[in-house]
């Protein structure tokens, strides 16, 4: 439907995403307009949905995970400034890369 009218608020697609959970008994995912890290804990909670995207979030704020951790009172989980991959799966990669380009 071209002219379809979708009225388009916070969580506006989230009883989708409950309904066919409940119906189908299988996993779902929750999207629209999901902003605040309250409502993304809400919806998990109440079990509409196993998962939550919130990628244009993300794209406006790339700090919403830590936001999100400080305002439900979890503990800060920054990245290690030292964590690098092994040498041994570094040695692995560019061997499978080398390959891939016939050397």
């Amino acid at each position: 439907m071209p002219y379809a009218k979708i009225p388009v608020s916070p969580g506006y697609q989230v009883p989708f995403a409950a309904k066919i959970r409940e119906s189908c008994q299988i996993k779902t995912a929750a999207v629209g307009l999901i902003t605040e890290p309250n409502q993304l804990n809400d919806i998990i909670l109440s079990g509409s949905a196993d998962l939550v995207f919130v990628a244009r979030e993300f794209m406006r704020e790339p700090y919403f995970g830590l936001q999100t951790e400080k305002a439900l009172e979890h503990e800060q989980s920054w990245p290690s400034p030292t964590a690098t991959p092994s040498a041994k799966a570094s040695q692995f990669y560019c061997r499978k890369a080398a390959q891939s380009f016939g050397r």
